[in-house]
Parts: structure tokens; C-alpha cells; sequence
């Protein structure tokens, strides 16, 4: 299974990057005439025979106006003489025109053959119009003069796009129709796999990640038709050159948008909320300012911003590479999906800025990783799915017996309850009971002393100068220190003195029963027993660990006013054992 997921994926990088690289060598084959070479042009003059006395240049195709006048806004007119081969005299032709930047005219020997937006001398009187044309021609003599009318006003760029190419009628009509009905293919495509993941998203209680997957996918397809090479020309309404270029940068910036949510919902904690959300933000008011202002103006905003967008996809990868070092599920489809669609991108990015001139391939890339992404998706929830089908065979099987599995299960809660009772009744470091615990015993010891008339004695210990303790030899060892002489004293108690750590290196004892010369012969015993074990204490003068108590009684004839008053008491003749120099017992019996 992993081998045809990887085959698969090859396959389709593969096929993303032969496509348009192919309809780009097929549209360059069977040229008559090379027509890109040696063209005169007259600046801010309108055509349609060359003349010598206004004053020309000799420029070659592909050329913009600012690379020869040093303005994007202006008009002016390029005339070539090409000679065709005799064979082709009275033949169908093609004529193979690029989208430009602005409105085009061209005239074969003086006679107009096609316009394409309006040619205008200033901005009123021209109308853009961003449209590729294959015209049928047929020449009746083997010397041509062909005429471009060409202004631009309003727009980032001005001028040709592309070559001109002359070639057999047939070839380049079927290359021409070919290339569009790829598009629309993949297109389509793209867009029945938007809609289906959008209905499963839907009916799957508003899955998040198959949503924003399926509008990706559909604004994909919407930008596919508004984008290189212009299918919408195609459509059965006429669509203007303002709201055709609005909706190409709208859904540009939505489907980056899309993409930016996807990789957030797959790698919540891995990507960074501020860098996300300000993302998205800038993304969502680049599409609103598109849809406001003139082309020019988002179209200029875009590639400025464009530079944040190559930050992001730095960004991505890196979280898509951590992704693939943690094993996280999706990473390995996503980081290759990443880096062909931002080929892709990048490309497209650049033949818009004008740096180079190559054929569309975000398409392409981006219908590749859509697919690669479907793949892995569905195959995503097929394992979901199988693991559905095997819990329930698990729990049919578990009907199976019911009652053995009731019976264990039973066991292990009870198990389990005792284990929580003892972690909630016991000292997560020294394993002796804590404070809660000493409480519930205090006061019920305390009021069977009462109203039986018992003796209830009390002490409270602490580790002398602990602090110094842990200053010096680090936190690590203070904590392995109470232990110690926790284990210590435990094995050297009376079972039925009640042993509790108070809190810190404070410790408690609950003596019932126990009269006052009895506590205090056991709190001394205690005092001599962690002084001789000698444990090392070279942050204070006695270089040994000690311990301090302190103690109080219940009599039948000192009562206290509860429980509390008894341990306040301890706690005092405590206070008392440490200001006297430490390493003693208060327990206004002996010491």
C-alpha cells in the first residue's frame, strides 16, 4: 500500500510539471515565420504603414513599453515585413496573438484583421482588454506587412506578453483548443472534488478540514477560468477585462487564504496563532480591496504584499518539515503537495512580474496536490472507517462475554479506586500520610478523647535550618534528605503513633492515648535517633542534620477549645525548641 502511495504521488509531480511544459514545446512547433525579431516601432504614433519621417526603433517580441520608452501608460505602433514560403500563398494561416497588457490592433497589408479592447491615444479613449487570439489568414502574395496598434493606460504593465507565431491552420488551431480544453478539464476537476469534499464536509456536522479543502479546491477551479490563458472568453456571457482581472486576484488571495487555514487546522501546535491570523487578515483585505479599487491599484498592492506570501510558504514548510520529523499524519503528502504548487506559484509570480516568460503551471501544480491531498484524505478516513468496522466487531465480541468483561472490569475499578484513595490519603514524596489525612485524624481523635476522657498527645517536628540545606546542596537532595529521615523514623515508631508530613520539612505525630511523659520520652528518642544517623549538613555550624519538636497534651484536666488550639500549641512550644538553639524538645515536661 505505501509503495502505490508513493507512486502515485511520483506520478502525479511528475504529470504537473510534463503538462504545461508540454503544451508549451507543441505551441512552438510547426512555425512558418519567426515573427518576434526586427519590428519597427513608432512611439505614440498610430499606424498603419511604416513611415521614415516620423522616427522609429527596432525592438524584438516579447517587449513591454517601459523597456523602450521608460513608461507603462502610452500607445505606439509595431510594424514587421515577414515573407512567407510560396507554398503557403493562398492557404488558411494561423495567426497566433498573446494576451497584452492594454488593447491591440493588426493589420495584414493595410486591411484590419481583429481588435482586441479599444486602441486609445489617452486614457478615455482606451479600453483594456487581456485576451489571446488565433486568427485565420490567408496572404495572396508571399510579401506581408503586418501592422500592431498597441496602447496601454491604467495598468502595471504595457506591451506584449508573449510572441507572435504564424503557422499551418489546423496544428495551431488544435494546439490552441487543446490547451484551453486541458483547463477546463482540470478545472473541472478540481472543482467536482471542491464540491464533494464541501457536501461530505457538510454532512459530516461541519468537518472544519474537508470545508476549507473543498472551497480551496473551488476557488481553484473559479481562478483557473479567470487566470492564463483567459478561458472565460470562452463562456456564453461576455465577462469585462475589470471584473475578470477583480475575480482572478480575489480568488487568488482566498485560495492562498484557504491554504493558510488548511495548514493551521492539520498542525494546530505546531503553527503560530499571530502569524496565522495575521495572514489570513492580510489575505482577507487584499481580496476586499480587489474587489473595490481599480485593477491597478490591487494589482500593484498584490505584488508588493507578495514578498509576506513567500514568507508564509518559508513558513509552511518549516512547520510541515517539523510535521514530517514528529511523524504527524499528513506531513509527508502536504511538505511534497507544498513544493509543487509554490513551483508552480512562484513561476506564475514571476511571468506576472514580468522577470521571465513562461507558461502557466499553478494549475497544474495546484490540480496535482489537490488530487495528492484527495488521495490521502480519503484514505484517511478508509482507515477510520476500517477501525469503525473492527470496534465493532471488537464490540460484538465483547457481548460475546459480557459478564466475565463486566466482572474484570470491576476488579480493575476497584483496584484503581484504591490506588487513587492511597495517592489521595498518602505524600507524593515520602509515602507517609499528608496533612488532609492528619486532619480527618486529628479531629476524630480528638473528640473520642473528649467525650471518653482519653490523653491525646501532639508533636510537631522540623528539619532544623533546611533551607541552608537546600541552598547548598540543591533541591534534588533536600527532597532524597526528607525521605530519609522519613524511612528513618518510620522504622523506629510505635505502630500506633500516627506519622503525617504537615507541610514542607514540617512533620506531626498523633499519640493517642499517649500521656505526656510517654510523648516526650518518644519525640526525645526521635531527636537522638536523626542526630546520630549523621546525615551531612556542612551549611550550618553543627555539620549534621538535627531535627526540633515541640509537643502538646490532652488531659482531663486541660481541655481546649478544639482541636486546632492543640496543634497552635505544639506549633508554639515548636517555635520555641528552634529559638533556644535547635536540636531539642518543648514539652514543658524534661527539656
Amino acid at each position: 500500500m505505501r509503495f502505490m502511495q508513493n507512486l502515485l504521488i511520483v506520478f502525479l509531480c511528475i504529470f504537473s510539471q510534463i503538462g504545461p511544459l508540454q503544451a508549451y514545446a507543441s505551441s512552438n512547433g510547426h512555425i512558418i515565420e519567426s515573427l518576434n525579431e526586427d519590428w519597427l516601432f513608432y512611439e505614440q504614433q498610430l499606424l498603419i504603414h511604416p513611415d521614415d519621417q516620423k522616427g522609429s526603433k527596432l525592438v524584438d517580441l516579447p517587449i513591454e513599453f517601459e523597456a523602450i520608452t521608460g513608461e507603462i501608460s502610452t500607445y505606439g505602433t509595431f510594424i514587421k515585413q515577414i515573407t512567407i514560403p510560396q507554398h503557403y500563398v493562398g492557404d488558411v494561416l494561423a495567426l497566433e496573438l498573446p494576451y497584452v497588457y492594454g488593447a491591440l490592433k493588426i493589420y495584414a497589408n493595410g486591411q484590419l484583421l481583429t481588435e482586441i479592447g479599444q486602441v486609445g491615444t489617452n486614457e478615455q479613449a482606451h479600453e483594456t482588454d487581456l485576451k489571446p487570439a488565433l486568427l485565420p489568414v490567408t496572404f495572396d502574395q508571399q510579401q506581408v506587412e503586418l501592422t500592431i496598434q498597441l496602447s496601454s493606460f491604467n495598468h502595471i504593465r504595457g506591451g506584449f506578453s508573449g510572441g507572435i507565431k504564424l503557422g499551418e491552420w489546423h496544428e495551431m488551431s488544435d494546439h490552441y483548443h487543446l490547451e484551453r480544453l486541458i483547463v477546463s478539464f482540470v478545472s473541472s476537476i478540481v472543482l467536482i472534488v471542491g464540491l464533494l469534499a464541501l457536501v461530505i464536509g457538510i454532512l459530516g456536522k461541519g468537518e472544519k478540514m474537508l470545508l476549507t479543502f473543498g472551497l480551496f479546491s473551488i476557488g481553484v477551479a473559479v481562478r483557473a477560468i479567470f487566470s492564463v490563458p483567459f478561458v472565460f472568453h470562452e463562456l456564453p456571457f461576455d465577462i469585462s477585462y475589470v471584473w475578470a482581472t477583480k475575480l482572478e486576484y480575489i480568488s487568488t488571495n482566498v485560495v492562498f487564504l484557504l491554504y493558510v487555514w488548511f495548514i493551521y487546522l492539520l498542525f494546530k501546535e505546531l503553527a503560530s496563532k499571530i502569524i496565522i491570523y495575521g495572514s489570513v487578515a492580510i489575505l482577507g483585505v487584499l481580496a476586499f480591496i480587489s474587489l473595490l479599487t481599480e485593477p491597478v491599484i490591487f494589482q500593484t498592492l498584490f505584488f508588493h504584499t507578495s514578498y509576506l506570501m513567500m514568507a508564509f510558504v518559508i513558513y509552511s514548510v518549516v512547520i510541515i518539515i517539523v510535521a514530517l520529523k514528529r511523524k504527524i499524519q499528513m506531513a509527508k503528502p502536504l511538505f511534497l503537495g507544498v513544493l509543487f504548487v509554490f513551483t508552480g506559484l512562484i513561476f506564475d509570480l514571476l511571468s506576472g512580474m514580468g522577470i521571465i516568460n513562461f507558461p502557466p503551471m499553478s494549475l497544474f501544480t495546484i490540480a496535482a496536490n489537490v488530487v495528492i491531498i484527495l488521495f490521502f484524505i480519503g484514505n484517511r478516513y478508509a482507515n477510520q472507517l476500517v477501525e469503525v468496522r473492527k470496534l465493532n466487531n471488537d464490540l460484538l465480541e465483547m457481548n460475546k462475554t459480557l459478564d466475565v468483561k463486566v466482572q474484570q472490569r470491576t476488579k480493575e475499578l476497584s483496584e484503581a479506586n484504591s490506588r487513587l484513595a492511597q495517592l489521595a490519603t498518602r505524600d507524593g514524596l515520602t509515602g507517609i500520610y499528608n496533612r488532609l489525612t492528619f486532619n480527618d485524624w486529628l479531629t476524630q481523635d480528638y473528640k473520642q478523647a473528649v467525650s471518653e476522657g482519653h490523653m491525646l498527645s501532639l508533636l510537631m517536628m522540623d528539619v532544623d535550618e533546611f533551607k541552608k540545606y537546600n541552598d547548598r546542596y540543591g533541591h534534588v537532595q533536600g527532597d532524597q534528605l526528607l525521605k530519609s529521615i522519613t524511612e528513618l523514623i518510620q522504622r523506629n515508631l510505635p505502630q500506633d503513633v500516627k506519622f503525617a508530613r504537615y507541610g514542607g520539612e514540617e512533620f506531626v505525630f498523633l499519640l493517642p492515648n499517649y500521656s505526656k511523659e510517654r510523648a516526650w520520652q518518644i519525640a526525645e528518642s526521635l531527636r537522638l535517633l536523626v542526630k546520630g544517623a549523621n546525615f551531612e549538613h556542612l551549611g550550618r555550624a553543627e555539620g549534621i542534620v538535627t531535627i526540633s519538636i515541640g509537643g502538646a497534651e490532652l488531659t482531663m484536666d486541660k481541655v481546649y477549645q478544639n482541636e486546632v488550639a492543640l496543634v497552635e500549641l505544639a506549633d508554639e512550644r515548636l517555635y520555641i525548641s528552634k529559638t533556644n538553639g535547635r536540636n531539642r524538645v518543648t514539652f514543658e515536661y524534661g527539656i
